[in-house]
């Protein structure tokens, strides 16, 4: 008797512990892929209707993990209203720019996923690094709050940098 019960334990314990394995996060897959896609060259936006990818209010975790890669991207998604064609971008600057448009209700976020300073684009290193942690500061201080009252605050507010073309 003593030994089956040691045997329901043992195989309670380990179905306990199995249970508590995290699983998959959807929005680290949905990030994953399109950025596996941008990174490998296999990226098209759709010229039919030139839509901002489909990324949702819980992207934002798993693209915030990619604000300070500075790896470059062989294709990313484009606003179709710039005038300006940039031939590539840094995967932390895409990412922060998907989140800028996550935070404007799913839009292009402004005409480039380019930084811009005092009337200049900045593409420098410490630009991209201000920009990161300015949106890990502002998701640090919304992510509890409602989503309509989230999407009001501006992550680059005070940092003096903005998205370019934007307002």
């Amino acid at each position: 008797m003593l030994r089956f019960a040691i045997s329901i334990f043992v195989f309670l314990s380990f179905t306990a512990a199995w249970g508590d394995e995290k699983k998959p996060d959807a929005a680290n897959d949905r990030v994953e892929k399109l950025f596996r896609s941008m990174r490998d060259g296999n990226y098209r936006q759709d010229q039919a209707d030139w839509q901002f990818p489909a990324l949702r209010w819980d992207d934002i975790p798993a693209l915030l993990k990619l604000g300070s890669s500075k790896e470059k991207l062989k294709q990313f998604p484009v606003n179709p209203a710039s005038s300006q064609a940039e031939r590539s971008a840094s995967e932390g600057i895409v990412a922060l720019w998907c989140i800028e448009g996550i935070r404007k209700g799913g839009k292009f976020p402004s005409l480039n996923a380019l930084l811009q300073s005092k009337g200049k684009i900045d593409r420098s290193e410490d630009g991209q690094k201000r920009a990161c942690e300015a949106y890990q500061r502002w998701w640090k201080k919304i992510e509890k709050m409602p989503v309509e009252d989230a999407r009001k605050v501006k992550p680059l507010d005070g940092t003096g940098l903005h998205w370019y073309g934007e307002g």
